[in-house]
């Protein structure tokens, strides 16, 4: 297979690497917090640090949707609370 297969498939790898991990800091919560849509400094500056890739690739910017992640964080409080 060429090298340019290879390439493409880490950079699909890559993306889905950096999709789950910003996946998993919009559900990232501590226990006793309660939903807050906002993003802290430093998932903001992981979205930055993720556009920047983007934009090397001449993709469009990902943009914080609100309503996702005050849904992703009210359940993982909600789950925190519940122990699961």
């Amino acid at each position: 297979m060429s090298s340019r297969f290879f390439a493409r498939v880490s950079g699909v790898g890559l993306a889905f690497l950096l999709a789950v991990v910003a996946i998993a800091l919009a559900v990232s919560v501590s226990r006793n917090a309660t939903a807050d849509p906002a993003i802290d400094a430093e998932e903001a500056a992981f979205l930055t640090w993720i556009n920047d890739y983007r934009a090397t690739k001449s993709l469009p910017p990902l943009v914080i949707d609100t309503r996702m992640t005050g849904a992703s964080d009210w359940l993982a409080t909600d789950m925190a609370n519940k122990d699961l």
